[in-house]
C-alpha cells in the first residue's frame, strides 16, 4: 500500500477526523485491515498505520528477555502510547485528545501520505517543514541514495 498526497481537513469538536474516501478505498481488509494504529512520530506529527503494516513491523523487532537499552527505550515510548482506532460508519477516526495535545494540533490539520503510513500535521507547521526540506532537496537526495536500493520486501509481498 502506498500513501501519497496532502489532504486538508478539520478535526471536529468530538476529536473526529474523516479519513479521505480515496484512502479508505485502498484499505483492503484482508491485506492491511480497515482501522489504524496511531502513534506520535519522531517528527512530533501523529502517524497513522494500517493495522497489519504496524503489526508486521512490530513483529520484525527482535523479541528478547534482555533487550538492548535503545530498543527498550523505543518500545517504552512507542507501544504504551499507540492506540488502535476503528473507522466509524462515516469513515472517521476519533483521535485521542492527549495525542492531539502532544502533537500541538487544533481543528485545522493536513493529512500527509508518507509511503507506508499517514501523518497528521498542523498545516502551518507542515508548510514551514516542507519549505526547509525543499531548500535541502539535493542534499537529502544524496544522503538517501545509499538507502534507496536496500529495500527487501517482507515475506509474502511480491518483489518489484
Amino acid at each position: 500500500m502506498l500513501f501519497t498526497g496532502k489532504h486538508p481537513f478539520t478535526i471536529d469538536a468530538k476529536h473526529r477526523l474523516a479519513i479521505p474516501a480515496k484512502i479508505r478505498a485502498m484499505l483492503d481488509p484482508h491485506r492491511v485491515g480497515t482501522a489504524f494504529y496511531i502513534t506520535l512520530g519522531v517528527n512530533n506529527a501523529l502517524w497513522l498505520w494500517p493495522p497489519r503494516t504496524f503489526e508486521r513491523m512490530a513483529g520484525h523487532i527482535e523479541a528478547t528477555l534482555a533487550p538492548a537499552p535503545a530498543l527498550m527505550d523505543f518500545d517504552e515510548i512507542t507501544f504504551p502510547e499507540a492506540e488502535r482506532l476503528e473507522l466509524d460508519a462515516a469513515g472517521r477516526i476519533r483521535v485521542p485528545e492527549e495525542m492531539l495535545a502532544a502533537a500541538g494540533l487544533g481543528t485545522r490539520v493536513v493529512v500527509i501520505g508518507m509511503r507506508n503510513h499517514l501523518e497528521i500535521w498542523d498545516p502551518d507547521r507542515w508548510q514551514k517543514y516542507v519549505e526547509k526540506k525543499t531548500a535541502m532537496r539535493a542534499e537529502i537526495a544524496q544522503r538517501a541514495r545509499p538507502l534507496l536500493g536496500r529495500y527487501t520486501p517482507p515475506p509474502g509481498e511480491p518483489d518489484g
